[in-house]
């Protein structure tokens, strides 16, 4: 490498250091626009520097050259791209630039109303012309921040004298808007405020071998300036002498200097010739006192957050020093100043105010002003569960640098996942007196139901001032019980979860998620056909709201095995057809070392050859409110058991084959009641009971013809109750 191209390297090198090391530079002039995509026309403001001119263009060419004195506030009614320029020329000939690129479009915020005009290039908010934003909307102040803040009232304390140019940001669902309000002084004819009084100047005569005369200030017989205070610039006529408390006598063009943390009097004397032309002889003194410089007091008041200044001497008078409105103005004169700012807004400024005695500037007194309205953040949470509904616990963690209140809302317990929905919007429930501290921001969600039971979380942080967020709200439904089933034609363009939106759709999702070995409910959506046995050892309710049809294709619908199963509102159609030649003993339920309860179900089984609806070993059945009807060809029964119970309870129960037994138990026990037995057959049997304990109330037994061994056969048994039974050909 030579020498020339090192030395080109090392140069480009230490400018981007430089570039990188050197701080953002602005001056800030251009308070509006800012750059984005805004969806309302926006407004110049620039901030001019006394004794200064602004100009502007909005082509992009020099402002200076094809631009447009700045005057006041415009609304540049503009559509689309902008690239405005900016020059502000200072009095002593400099200039500065600035330019921003932007976009706006004819569009209006649904905020306004009567008091505030949307055409205005800026926008009066005060306490009574308050701005009220839509709950739905949101809004920032200022340009550091995206929109953040729910729509609410913006106003200030009544009587504030504090005048503030307010970036106003909001945002309708994917529309950004800029306005510029203003927080200053009503117009005259409606300003509320306390004036100072005008001071009269005061005479005193004082008892002494010489005259003494005390005026105001305000009433020398000669012009005074007072700068800042320590410094007094005097122009007297040659017949008028002053000196400063015991100093020199002095007349024509002086100043003099003070120290201003005690009083001082400034004394004069009139020497000129009477009317005869002779020199007065009597001497008259006149003086005029220079108090000493006040302090300013600060209260703040903690309920609204604003602040009040004072000033220590009531001999002052204060005008607030606008630091930024539309010519710089001083406010009225008064001894007590109100300050506020809108909500969303925070203050921390030395506020400047000019002080007056005897209607004399004196100079400035300054104090720092503290006013915190800025809202914090929303908490922001964090969540174990990633969908609305889930199976199991949610581990939730409350995300914000400020302290978070928290309220959990009492569990909602819903008749299916769909119920959640008209709950959670519903902001109603929380209840800001009863939020807590969160000391480490954690939550816990658990539920022992069987049903879904909706978790709705509001939190709100709040900083060191007081200021309270936006209330977030989380809403989770744990349900860890119910589960749907829908069997649809198709590959689904979903992924099943078991949740109502997302039904499991396959026999082997539901058959395993029934052997987990946790009660589940599941609700069947549409009807299901069953090609093959469901295999079963697990606990589950099976219910159907609209009562959906279960065709079951196979030699059995369900095997069951140390399982706990109900079915509800469901009808069970059972249709076999064997092989050639193939013996198969065909039972709708087979079910061991388990209970079974079904209710408000129609069962219906046709099968060729032998055949049982309910075949139990060592098992519990109870069927009510039902009906079924079996047709098979040699031998058929209903219940057939061994070791079981089995209850009966207002069902219609039909039988159709050459040798019918409705009920074949043997031990255990057998309650009929409500119900009808209805048998077809050359050979029938109501019931085959064998050492068994059995009832019988309310119940009839219909066949069609009459078989010696129709009756019942009780070998061994014991019948408890025998009410109301009729038996009878039909």
């Amino acid at each position: 490498m030579n020498s020339g191209d090192f030395a080109k390297k090392l140069v480009s090198r230490i400018l981007a250091l430089l570039l990188l090391l050197s701080p953002a530079f602005s001056y800030d002039y251009l308070v509006s626009p800012k750059e984005g995509n805004w969806a309302n026309f926006q407004t110049l403001l620039i901030d001019v520097p006394d004794g200064a001119t602004a100009f502007y263009s909005f082509t992009g060419d020099d402002p200076l050259f094809s631009g447009f004195a700045y005057d006041s506030p415009i609304l540049l009614e503009m559509e689309g791209k902008v690239n405005l320029k900016i020059a502000v020329v200072k009095e002593d000939g400099s200039s500065v630039e600035e330019s921003v690129s932007f976009s706006s479009a004819k569009g209006i915020a649904p905020i306004f109303d009567d008091l505030h005009e949307s055409s205005s290039p800026v926008i009066p908010v005060n306490y009574e012309m308050p701005l009220t934003i839509p709950e739905n909307i949101r809004y920032s102040i200022g340009d550091d921040t995206t929109p953040y803040l729910a729509g609410r009232k913006l106003s200030v304390a009544q009587g504030n004298s504090y005048e503030e140019v307010l970036p106003l940001i909001l945002q309708d669902k994917d529309k950004l808007y800029r306005y510029i309000i203003y927080t200053g002084d009503l117009p005259e004819t409606k300003k509320k405020s306390k004036n100072s009084e005008v001071v009269t100047p005061v005479v005193r005569e004082m008892h002494s071998t010489e005259t003494l005369k005390e005026y105001a200030l305000n009433s020398c017989p000669f012009t005074l300036e007072v700068r800042q205070w320590n410094s007094i610039v005097i122009s007297a006529p040659q017949n008028i002498f002053i000196a400063l408390d015991e100093g020199n006598w002095q007349t024509g063009d002086f100043s003099l200097r003070l120290d201003r943390d005690t009083e001082h009097l400034l004394y004069w004397i009139d020497v000129k010739p009477s009317d005869e032309g002779e020199v007065q002889k009597e001497k008259f003194v006149s003086f005029a006192r220079l108090p000493a410089k006040p302090s300013l007091v600060a209260q703040r008041n903690e309920a609204d957050k604003t602040v009040t200044v004072k000033v220590s001497s009531d001999a002052y008078n204060l005008s607030l020093v606008q630091k930024f409105g539309f010519g710089k103005r001083l406010s009225k004169r008064s001894n007590e100043f109100l300050l506020d700012t809108i909500e969303g807004n925070e203050i921390f400024d030395e506020v400047d105010f000019a002080c007056y005695f005897d209607e004399v500037l004196q100079g400035t007194v300054s104090c720092n002003v503290e006013i915190d309205r800025k809202n914090p953040v929303s908490p922001k949470f964090n969540s174990s569960a990633k969908t609305l509904f889930v199976r199991n616990d949610v581990d939730l963690s409350i995300e914000s640098n400020d302290d978070v209140y928290v309220f959990m809302r009492e569990s909602e317990f819903l008749a299916s996942e769909k119920d959640a929905d008209k709950y959670l919007s519903r902001k109603s429930a929380f209840d800001v007196s009863k939020a807590r501290l969160s000391n480490d921001k954690k939550l816990h969600l658990h539920t022992d139901s069987n049903e879904a039971v909706l978790f709705s979380v509001f939190a709100y942080a709040k900083d060191r001032s007081g200021n309270m967020s936006d209330v977030a709200i989380y809403n989770v439904v744990i349900d860890s019980t119910n589960y749907y089933f829908s069997q649809k034609s198709g590959t689904p363009t979903y992924v099943p979860d078991g949740t109502q939106n997302y039904p499991f759709n396959s026999l082997s999702q539901l058959e395993k998620l029934i052997n987990e070995n946790k009660k589940i409910k599941v609700h069947l959506i549409g009807d299901l056909k069953c090609e093959s046995p469901l295999n079963i050892k697990g606990s589950c309710e099976i219910v159907s709201k609209n009562g959906s049809r279960i065709t079951v294709l196979s030699d059995s619908f369900m095997n069951m095995e140390n399982a706990d199963i109900q079915i509800q509102n469901c009808v069970i159609e059972h249709s076999f057809t064997k092989n050639k030649d193939e013996f198969v003993q065909v039972n709708l339920f087979n079910v061991k070392n388990s209970s079974l309860k079904l209710k408000n179900c129609e069962l219906v089984s046709t099968v060729q050859d032998s055949s049982s609806v309910f075949v139990l070993q060592d098992s519990s059945l109870k069927v009510e409110s039902c009906g079924i009807s079996m047709q098979s060809g040699d031998y058929g029964s209903i219940f057939n058991g061994v070791n079981s119970n089995i209850e009966c309870i207002n069902t219609r129960n039909s039988l159709t084959c050459k040798t019918s037994t409705a009920i074949s138990l043997n031990a255990g026990s057998c309650r009929l009641q409500n119900s009808t037995f209805q048998l077809y057959g050359s050979m029938v049997k109501f019931y085959e009971l064998f050492s068994v304990n059995y009832s019988l109330i309310n119940n009839k037994f219909l066949y069609k013809e009459f078989s010696p061994n129709m009756f019942f056969a009780d070998v061994f048994s014991k019948k408890t109750q025998d009410e109301n039974n009729i038996s009878k050909s039909f």
